[in-house]
């Protein structure tokens, strides 16, 4: 008798469940065919929008709500009509107070369209070639000074100092940082793909003496070099930022990031004056961006400023 009941109870469960989730789906406004919103659902169910990071997803998901909410009812016939540029264009200048956000948001516009001419059911890009808001100089302009990574070295744990360490000489992500293997690390070179590229494009990173004593003081725990305290690799590059971000507001080295730690990096190797290549090479940056990336890392302050960071 007992399992009856409980089979009854279950099945009731299950059936109040079903219930509101028609509910839910009753209550949800229809999407009009060939609506922007039609556009947007059709765009979170392709195979474009599995295959970006995780990460990319989650920033770029909001973003696609707001659009929605401004753009949603309108027609794909609507928005390419004359004048509509201007209105994507006053769209996007009204978010000026937030210009990095703004921007973001006129780059998640621009690939909707994309996929809107992709799937041919959009002739052109009204959002296509709206020039962006200038954003400062951003975060390019922040770089570690050594007063400041000796204060976040002095109260880290020794695992967490030694990946901070290994981000400042290595210029890696965090994410390649927390997925680099032993096995991509030879006697002269640490060779990683890059998850941003997705393992398109390499760093290819010379072993300096300060590097490969670096390096030593690893515990070989795990296939992966970079663990936490008690030698288990860390779940994802967001873990580790978050164990760091903790330790950087002890610190009070707001608004230092472990981003910043790459960029620093980067500025180094420009103050080094070697050649573009292999810049490229070191970063895991395309080939032929060294140019563009020396006008955000490059500029005379920030070299000046790197130029004393490469005796640390």
């Amino acid at each position: 008798y007992g399992e009856t009941l409980a089979d009854a109870e279950a099945s009731e469960r299950q059936q109040a469940a079903e219930i509101a989730r028609l509910y839910a789906d009753s209550r949800k406004p229809a999407t009009l065919p060939g609506s922007i919103s039609s556009l947007i659902a059709d765009f979170r169910s392709s195979d474009t929008w599995r295959a970006m990071r995780d990460s990319t997803r989650e920033l770029w998901t909001p973003h696609l709500d707001e659009i929605d909410k401004v753009f949603g009812a309108t027609s794909m016939k609507a928005i390419q009509a004359r004048g509509a540029k201007r209105l994507i264009r006053d769209w996007h200048s009204g978010m000026s107070s937030q210009p990095r956000k703004a921007n973001t948001a006129l780059t998640v516009l621009v690939r909707l369209f994309q996929h809107g001419i992709d799937i041919e059911d959009m002739d052109k890009n009204p959002a296509a070639g709206i020039p962006k808001l200038y954003e400062g100089e951003g975060r390019a302009a922040v770089v570690w000074s050594p007063q400041a990574l000796a204060a976040v070295l002095k109260i880290a744990q020794p695992a967490m100092a030694r990946a901070i360490r290994l981000a400042y000489l290595t210029g890696l992500r965090r994410e390649d940082l927390v997925k680099l293997r032993w096995n991509e690390i030879d006697a002269h070179f640490i060779v990683r793909p890059t998850l941003k590229s997705n393992s398109k494009r390499v760093a290819r990173i010379p072993i300096s003496d300060e590097l490969a004593a670096l390096l030593s003081e690893f515990p070989r725990t795990s296939i992966q070099v970079v663990t936490g305290e008690r030698g288990k690799p860390y779940k994802d590059g967001d873990a580790l930022a978050s164990t760091f971000t903790r330790l950087r507001d002890v610190a009070k080295l707001k608004p230092l990031r472990f981003h910043d730690l790459r960029g620093t990096r980067a500025s180094i190797l420009f103050a080094s004056e070697l050649p573009d290549r292999d810049i490229e090479t070191f970063m895991g940056w395309a080939p032929g961006s060294a140019p563009k990336m020396r006008d955000i890392y490059g500029s005379p302050a920030i070299i000046a400023e790197a130029m004393r960071l490469r005796a640390v």
